[in-house]
């Protein structure tokens, strides 16, 4: 099918002007759109459908900083899911126009729907597109707020504006928000889900966060010189060795002297670890989108350099070759440094994108605990 040649003969000017007229009343609009004959209405919604199709390419294209070229078929197929979304709202529109005693309540709510979407998302869609340019998550919180209100306005325009009485623009109102809150909770609950399904449609919501994603994803780890790790306890069981006047130097030196006899073991296992942790991060860094993700990566790739350098100090002196302990302590203080650092990166720029999680103002389906 051609889009180019289907359009043709549609009266574009007119449906772009009928545009602003919604804009300025939504009553004047609808007026017109229930007194034409109904093949034409059909031909306005999806032509608007596949302008903001089109729109929507472009812009999230400007945003990831790629060019897109869709094919006729991704426009056409795009539109219609965004007819189908566009239309979850329509009984709630339905059972307004029938309180208000509307001439034509199905076409009424079925024009009013589709065109209000189309016209008000682009807001919240070139917020998107400004988040993902920037990566700053202070957009993505302008982008979640813009959401929530394009959301209610979508909902309470209609009853609002329709009619001149104020009970019942008040029980237009309440049947849309009891409509909507049912459909909101019905459809958040799905795409919070843990199915596959649930995370395509995740990814479908204007809330949606792929650069959490990305960055969840590379599933990094800044505590690998915690307590627990083998170079830490190598380390921590040294400097107690030398505490000669400690009431526990006995069980610290008999610690050490079991730390020591691991080591070599130790040493290899931990070595071959953190080679293949560089290359995998070093594989995902080349394929990554965002920068957020390319800083996580330089920072742990920093904490593997200086992990396996302080592996090598302790090689070294324990096998006597120059290398005192002066050393040893210093090399294990760089691994703690490049870890804090990482830490320290995570609370800059992970902890308030789980605020907004948590706030419901962005979706991402990973929770990395980094």
């Amino acid at each position: 099918m051609d889009i180019s040649a289907a359009v043709k003969n549609l009266p574009i000017g007119g449906f772009l002007k009928d545009v602003l007229v919604f804009v300025l009343s939504p009553r004047r609009y609808l007026k017109k759109v229930n007194a034409e004959p109904d093949f034409t209405t059909v031909q306005r919604l999806c032509f608007y459908a596949v302008c903001f199709t089109i729109f929507e390419f472009a812009v999230i294209g400007v945003g990831l900083g790629e060019i897109q070229s869709p094919t006729q078929f991704e426009i056409l197929g795009l539109s219609v899911f965004e007819l189908v979304f566009g239309a979850i709202y329509i009984p709630a529109f339905v059972a307004v126009g029938m309180l208000e005693r509307t001439e034509r309540p199905i076409k009424n709510a079925i024009a009013y729907s589709l065109t209000f979407r189309f016209v008000y998302i682009t807001i919240p869609l070139m917020l998107y597109a400004l988040f993902l340019t920037t990566e700053s998550y202070g957009i993505a919180l302008l982008r979640g707020i813009a959401t929530y209100i394009y959301w209610l306005a979508w909902i309470l325009v209609l009853p609002l504006a329709s009619t001149r009485s104020i009970r019942l623009k008040a029980l237009g109102a309440l049947v849309s928000l009891a409509f909507a809150a049912v459909l909101f909770y019905a459809v958040l609950t799905v795409v919070t889900g843990n199915g596959g399904s649930s995370k395509r449609l995740s990814e479908l919501s204007i809330l949606y966060d792929p650069i959490g994603e990305e960055l969840d994803a590379a599933a990094l780890n800044f505590d690998v010189v915690d307590k627990t790790s083998p170079i830490h306890r190598t380390n921590d069981a040294l400097l107690k060795a030398l505490e000669f006047h400690s009431p526990d130097s006995i069980a610290a030196l008999a610690a050490f002297t079991r730390a020591w006899k691991e080591w070599p073991g130790v040493s290899v296992t931990e070595k071959e670890r953190l080679a293949k942790e560089r290359l995998r991060l070093t594989k995902f860094d080349s394929a990554a989108r965002f920068e957020t993700t390319h800083q996580a990566i330089a920072l742990q790739l920093q904490l593997v350099d200086s992990t396996e350098k302080s592996i090598e100090t302790i090689d070294r002196f324990r096998a006597m070759k120059g290398t005192g302990l002066v050393e040893v302590f210093d090399s294990f203080l760089a691994a703690q440094n490049a870890q804090i650092a990482g830490l320290r990166w995570v609370v800059a720029n992970v902890s308030f994108r789980r605020k907004l999680a948590d706030m419901g103002l962005l979706i991402c389906r990973c929770a990395g605990d980094y």
